[in-house]
């Protein structure tokens, strides 16, 4: 759930995710890193050393590409950052009647969690072989708890039916930028419009609150969120590969 960008071609522990999967997790973002760069960098990985490391790196970076397979990586994920400007959908859309948009509360977690329950299978977490995937669950039903206690994600809103969720959006600020962390239609209300809808008031709110830039990553394979998120303006910025690697290293404390 770390969302910042450290220096590149190191490995950098992931202290909260470590925690919760509870084995040693780290981060390498990968800049044109050589073999024998990416070799040194998992032979010496700083004084915790990881039982998992994942790698990001640019779908067009060719050197840490042919890296990661020489030296054993899997690839896991092809990820896509979209952006867009709200103020290019800054009307407001018309809902079917009893239909309201609002945000989230702490009496709308409960609901909000089990909802999550499987709802993100297109993520990496899925991907890496020998992950919990239950715990995979559980990450996402602690994100969007998180997303409503402010705690993570600065905030989440929903379409509700009286007091049932259809669907919903976690929200982080960054000054005049937004981020869009989780997303999602209920299950048992699919094919209804409500992602398109749901679209159409953040970007009304955000517009409101004078941002500027929203971006949002998925998954290459989730064709749903990528025909969504074209269809309302969205355009792809960034490609990233997710490759990932299990270590050897003997089992050790203080993750």
């Amino acid at each position: 759930m770390n969302k910042k960008n450290p220096s590149a071609n190191d490995i950098h522990m992931l202290g909260w995710d470590s925690r919760f999967f509870g084995f040693p997790i780290g981060r390498i973002y990968a800049d044109n890193l050589t073999v024998e760069q990416l070799r040194r960098v998992l032979e010496h990985p700083g004084k915790v050393k990881p039982q998992f490391v994942e790698l990001f790196c640019d779908i067009s970076d060719y050197e840490s590409i042919f890296s990661c397979e020489i030296l054993g990586f899997h690839l896991a994920d092809i990820r896509i950052l979209f952006k867009k400007n709200p103020q290019v959908s800054a009307a407001k859309g018309s809902f079917t009647e009893g239909l309201c948009f609002k945000k989230a509360d702490n009496v709308d977690i409960d609901q909000l969690k089990k909802i999550s329950k499987g709802l993100f299978e297109n993520s990496r977490y899925y991907r890496y072989r020998k992950f919990d995937r239950k715990r995979i669950d559980l990450l996402f039903q602690t994100w969007i708890e998180k997303a409503v206690l402010g705690e993570f994600d600065d905030e989440c809103y929903c379409i509700f039916d009286d007091t049932e969720i259809l669907a919903f959006c976690s929200l982080k600020y960054n000054g005049n930028a937004a981020s869009i962390g989780l997303f999602g239609v209920n299950p048992g209300h699919k094919k209804r419009g409500l992602g398109n809808m749901l679209l159409s008031y953040v970007f009304h709110l955000l517009f409101n609150r004078g941002i500027t830039g929203v971006t949002c990553i998925t998954q290459g394979r989730n064709s749903g969120a990528l025909r969504l998120y074209q269809e309302n303006g969205f355009t792809a910025a960034e490609i990233t590969l997710s490759y990932y690697r299990w270590l050897e290293y003997a089992n050790q404390s203080g993750i």
